[in-house]
């Protein structure tokens, strides 16, 4: 007997008496005409969470830690007549620009541990509307311990003196790292628009547009960034993950780093779920 029993008829459609154990065999069978699209309604609807499962409230904490190499050199490593200080670069007569020999021009390497602590608090709210699965917004804030090479020791550039016209240069960082404490309190809005109520066309090409803007402050260097985040593209599961972000910052000491950037990103998921960053 055929496992498709009354559903056998006909595979774009099932008969007015298809149903149970005979329905599921149909609706799953490899040879349908809509299998694929089948099994993906099904993973979404038992997988993935509806908008009445969104978490309205919560809260939580994260951690990471890590190790970063840095690398620099010593003033006190120039013989006298070495360095040309007034020289932009500075040059010198003798230079390892070998950068398989280690340590390069008697380079120090110093191994220091950073970290993040991270607590949150997130509120969710139903709106409805232009608005389909309404309104999360998180609040948190980060306590965190940096090292960095100051821009002024930074990346300085030494030349060889020789006898031909084609100059050897290397960069080297001229002072060893510092370290600091950042306390860093930061607010995340996120929410989705239905294009549908702008208008037919842009329902028909792009149904739903995900917004995340963030805003966050540094007091060790008292900046100020801003991100405007909008998500365009999904993956196969429906999933947005990837579209275009503006972000600034200003209030840098550096003000090389106050900029505004345009940029396009892939791969980076986004979620209504507060407890997911």
């Amino acid at each position: 007997m055929s496992p498709y029993g009354s559903c056998e008829l006909s595979f774009n459609r099932p008969t007015a008496r298809c149903e149970g154990d005979q329905l599921l065999a149909w609706a799953f069978s490899p040879d349908g005409p809509n299998y694929k699209d089948n099994v993906a309604g099904y993973n979404k609807a038992f997988w993935e969470p509806a908008d009445k499962d969104i978490p309205e409230y919560g809260w939580g904490a994260t951690g990471t830690i890590g190790t970063q190499v840095y690398k620099h050199i010593q003033p006190n490593i120039f013989a006298p007549g070495i360095l040309v200080s007034n020289g932009n670069p500075s040059i010198l007569t003798t230079l390892n620009t070998d950068k398989d020999k280690s340590p390069n021009l008697g380079q120090l390497e110093q191994r220091k541990w950073s970290f993040e602590l991270t607590g949150f608090v997130f509120r969710h709210f139903d709106v409805g509307g232009w608005l389909p699965e309404g309104i999360t917004v998180r609040q948190g804030a980060t306590l965190a311990r940096r090292w960095e090479i100051e821009s002024d020791f930074a990346d300085k550039t030494f030349c060889k003196v020789t006898n031909s016209p084609a100059t050897e240069c290397a960069k080297f960082n001229i002072a060893a790292p510092v370290s600091y404490m950042s306390f860093e309190p930061s607010l995340n809005v996120r929410t989705k628009i239905g294009t549908g109520q702008i208008s037919d066309w842009a329902n028909s090409y792009i149904p739903i547009i995900g917004f995340s803007p963030s805003i966050s402050y540094s007091t060790q260097t008292s900046r100020s960034r801003m991100a405007l985040p909008v998500f365009l593209s999904v993956d196969k599961d429906g999933t947005f993950n990837g579209g275009f972000q503006y972000a600034r910052e200003w209030g840098n000491t550096d003000t090389k780093k106050n900029v505004g950037v345009w940029s396009i990103f892939i791969s980076t998921n986004f979620t209504m779920d507060g407890s997911k960053y």
